[in-house]
């Protein structure tokens, strides 16, 4: 939109996008040391008819753009920012506990206990940051696009340029 001919803001455009959604269902499991059945990540036991969901999330996005002619041809530049709050959005869950930032090992003195005396406050440490802070565990289970959690900030510039 024009904002006064030949003003600061002629032939400019701002867009704001926001999305969000209630969350999705999941089966809530019980987990435990040792498989529940012989394939390789059947570790959980799933409690059927569950009825929980994952949290609300929700990102806003803006797009900038202004236009401006060069000799004979226009130049369109334009700054994109995906997830502007840079909000942390769980899309995923650890089917265990239903929490994003739980997996149920640690806190769950059946299962840790026993390993969490032995090894003490370094394996603590260990385990969180690869399994809980990293996500390795989730990630070799459910693959790079099934995260738990959604993308962060992303900042795009760009420039078009019509002949």
């Amino acid at each position: 939109h024009e904002v006064g001919k030949g003003g600061l803001l002629a032939n400019s455009g701002l867009n704001i996008l926001m999305n969000f959604n209630s969350g999705h269902r999941f089966f809530f499991g019980v987990s435990g040391i040792g498989q529940g059945t012989p394939d390789p990540e059947a570790v959980l036991k799933m409690v059927p008819n569950s009825d929980f969901t994952t949290p609300w999330v929700y990102t806003i996005d803006v797009k900038f753009d202004k236009a401006f002619s060069i000799s004979s041809f226009e130049v369109d530049l334009y700054l994109y920012v995906s997830n502007l709050f840079n909000r942390q959005n769980a899309l995923n869950v650890y089917n265990s506990t239903g929490d994003p930032y739980d997996d149920g090992f640690l806190s769950d003195p059946e299962l840790s206990g026993l390993i969490v005396e032995a090894l003490g406050n370094t394996y603590v440490a260990l385990y969180e940051a690869i399994n809980l802070q990293n996500r390795q565990h989730w990630l070799f289970n459910n693959g790079l696009d099934a995260d738990i959690f959604g993308p962060p900030r992303q900042i795009r510039f760009g420039m078009r340029f019509n002949f």
